[in-house]
């Protein structure tokens, strides 16, 4: 077939093309009206986007007519994703802001339930905090309850006081906690981790190297390869500030 098409003539080849359909599918033109939003009235001459839309359905062939549904689905799942902006870190929090409102985003190092009720240890790069439900937010308990471990969430509550019988000595933010009435789930973790992340640095079981590096973007969470991290940046940047300030350095890549 090859070599026949080398000897065809160039009409001939043009005639084997198949003729485009220049008029758009009517799944096109929906979708460049959901994602136009709202204009300026439109003239006289020009047509409003309901009688567009009607024109176009009217016009649209039975197969194309029977994809609008999944279109406008695939549509929906290309809306801009809205998350929420934080107003607050995890570890900077302390008994001063006790009844303040805030917003915090970050993973799920802890879960755990006594007494009726659920906790949570949220962690964020600045350091971690505890997170309790309320018995009259039933549906924040039920979020809760389904999380795992490094699931991304987003929580409203107010800064409280813990009891003096509660106070963590271990944790910079261990006198107090954020009661939660808004818990939103960012990002799900639907299977078992293949190892620990917060308390990785704590248990005896020491996992292969292998795993470690095939799971990289897990253990790179882990609060010594974050520290390890932190203490590369600080001695380069000391480093660069060295040599530019005394040398007159200039880095060229």
């Amino acid at each position: 077939m090859a070599s026949s098409l080398l000897r065809a003539s160039p009409l001939s080849l043009l005639s084997r093309l198949r003729p485009l359909n220049r008029r758009p599918p009517a799944s096109h033109l929906r979708r460049l009206l959901l994602l136009s939003g709202p204009a300026s009235a439109p003239s006289r001459s020009t047509p409003t986007p309901r009688t567009l839309a009607a024109a176009t359905d009217a016009a649209t062939p039975p197969e194309e007519a029977a994809a609008l549904p999944a279109a406008d689905a695939r549509l929906e799942r290309m809306q801009p994703l809205q998350w929420p902006q934080r107003d607050a870190l995890c570890g900077e929090l302390g008994a001063g802001d006790a009844g303040r409102r805030v917003r915090l985003c970050g993973w799920v190092a802890l879960r755990r339930s006594h007494a009726g009720l659920t906790f949570l240890t949220l962690r964020d790069s600045s350091g971690m905090v505890q997170v309790t439900t309320l018995p009259e937010y039933p549906e924040v308990y039920a979020v809760v309850n389904k999380l795992r471990v490094e699931s991304v969430v987003s929580v409203e509550g107010v800064v409280r006081l813990r009891p003096t019988e509660s106070i963590n000595a271990d944790m910079s933010t261990g006198a107090i906690e954020v009661a939660a009435d808004c818990v939103s789930v960012l990002n799900s973790v639907t299977r078992s981790l293949p190892f620990p992340i917060t308390t990785a640095d704590t248990v005896k079981e020491k996992f292969p190297e292998e795993v470690r590096l095939r799971f990289r973007v897990l253990d790179l969470r882990r609060p010594q390869m974050q520290s390890n991290l932190r203490l590369r940046h600080k001695v380069i940047k000391h480093i660069r500030r060295y040599l530019e300030d005394r040398h007159d350095f200039v880095e060229v890549d």
